[in-house]
């Protein structure tokens, strides 16, 4: 798939539950087998949908990439200048869709160097 069918945009506060979804299991499968009980458990509560939207009340921005009605990434930034998740769905990775997120974040001003 190329990247140009990706579309990069804010995260909708109805897509959170989809997008936490994502980063759980992506999470769960590549990086969790190599972290403590303690450590999976402390991301599977920042990475809750209303742990998100609360975030987004103070320096947090969210960026989603979606594939036609499917999310396939996931940008949330604190403070324009800290990347707190950068997770891309498994069979679309490889493909720029990380890459994507960052340079729409940073075109927005949302995320500085």
């Amino acid at each position: 798939i190329p990247a140009f069918t990706i579309n990069c945009r804010p995260l909708r506060r109805e897509e959170a539950d989809e997008a936490c979804a994502l980063v759980r299991a992506v999470f769960d499968r590549f990086i969790a087998p190599d972290q403590p009980e303690e450590g999976r458990a402390m991301f599977h509560c920042f990475a809750q949908p209303a742990a998100l939207l609360r975030r987004h009340r103070t320096r947090y921005t969210s960026w989603a990439a979606v594939d036609g009605p499917r999310l396939v990434g996931l940008l949330h930034i604190h403070a324009r200048n800290h990347l707190s998740l950068l997770f891309v769905a498994p069979d679309r990775q490889g493909r720029g869709i990380a890459r994507q997120l960052l340079r729409t974040a940073a075109v927005a001003d949302d995320l500085v160097a």
